[in-house]
């Protein structure tokens, strides 16, 4: 071990590079050690007690540019991976003020300490050709004996781009609610300044329209802050009139429906269904929109709303037919008969929002004669 150096946070203490040098030819003859560095996927390291690498596979010194191990034997993570923070302290990586929050080293520290499997993310801002780049990295340390020694195996996975989308998704959500809320302040002033009482008024349909826009995307931000289902199992009272009524509105100026006409066929207008409105409205709309656009201009679209005995059948038909090939895998999730990105949610999003969070059933029927008819029952509890 070297002298004692002053630190934050984790050992400045390292290895002599003779140790680890007689560390590293053990290791390389370790028919364990060697499998897994060959046949595990992903970014892998073997460390030593003082966290200073030993050992690494094939993929991780290619993603770090490095053509032998030996550039980086007995180097500490952030040292190798040209942390600004790893140099700040005689020590190096891990010993810095910043390292007391860093991941990788309480991901590191927490194992060798408690002997268990710990992970933790780790983000890292370096120069790159002269420019400032962002990485994020998930580090699962795992702790290992090797003839009675302790190492530590280290799993990297580079989660860089998740955590751009996850930040660009939140930007998003802040921005468009500040439009969404600009745009719902004019229309219901234009409601009141014309004194608007008829639902077919353009100025009602437009105030309810953003209404809806609204409740998607408070529903939407949920589930990409991966709350889990939970929070979307709100029920409120909800009639059969007023889906009718709030699909009606919605298609009469749809760009899907120009040209094609929408009949409805209501029954138990006044049936109470205890559901969540936002979440059936778009399993309905999803229906509705894929028949539009598989309709031929001077089609007709149905909806129709049926009195169960114990529920409510919404129903959606067009005269087209689906092929078998296509069918089998309508409700497989990113499936799509269309070859644009993104495609391939919205019957996958039926079934998830219609069975998995409203407990409802959600199917398909489709004949060369008949056309195709998609349908959720929801019992009324």
């Amino acid at each position: 071990m070297t002298d004692s150096v002053s630190s934050y946070f984790a050992p400045a203490e390292r290895e002599s590079s003779e140790q680890v040098s007689a560390d590293l030819e053990n290791i390389t003859h370790n028919p364990v050690i060697d499998s897994i560095l060959t046949s595990v996927g992903g970014l892998l390291a073997v460390l030593n007690s003082s966290r200073q690498i030993i050992t690494a596979n094939s993929t991780l010194l290619e993603s770090l540019g490095i053509p032998d191990i030996r550039c980086i034997l007995g180097k500490r993570l952030g040292e190798a991976l040209d942390c600004p923070h790893a140099d700040l302290m005689d020590g190096g990586c891990g010993t810095s003020k910043y390292c007391l929050t860093c991941g990788a080293v309480i991901a590191m520290v927490s194992s060798l300490d408690t002997g268990k499997i710990s992970e933790e993310k780790c983000y890292i801002e370096k120069k790159d050709n002269g420019q400032m780049v962002d990485l994020s990295f998930s580090v699962r340390a795992c702790p290992l004996k090797i003839d009675d020694k302790d190492f530590l195996l280290l799993f990297l996975r580079d989660i860089s781009a998740e955590e751009r989308w996850q930040a660009m998704e939140r930007s998003f959500f802040h921005d468009i609610n500040n439009v969404i809320s600009s745009v719902m302040g004019s229309s219901e002033m234009l409601k009141l300044k014309n004194n608007v009482d008829e639902k077919s008024h353009e100025a009602y349909l437009l105030n309810k329209v953003i209404k809806r826009l609204v409740e998607e995307v408070s529903v939407h931000r949920l589930l990409c802050d991966n709350k889990g289902y939970e929070d979307l199992t709100r029920r409120d009272e909800y009639r059969v009139s007023e889906v009718c009524n709030s699909l009606e509105s919605l298609f009469e100026t749809h760009p899907g429906s120009k040209g094609k006409t929408l009949q409805l066929v209501r029954e138990g207008d006044d049936k109470p269904l205890f559901t969540n409105s936002t979440l059936l409205l778009r399993v309905l709309t999803n229906m509705m929109t894929n028949a539009f656009e598989a309709s031929e201009k001077g089609d007709t679209v149905r909806l129709t709303a049926a009195e169960k005995e114990e529920g409510i059948l919404f129903s959606v038909w067009n005269r087209q037919h689906i092929p078998e090939k296509v069918a089998l895998r309508v409700f497989q999730k990113n499936f799509s008969t269309k070859s644009e990105n993104g495609r391939g949610l919205g019957t996958f999003g039926m079934k998830l929002f219609g069975e998995k969070i409203l407990g409802g059933k959600v199917s398909f029927t489709t004949d060369l004669q008949k056309g195709t008819t998609f349908s959720i029952f929801l019992p009324v509890k």
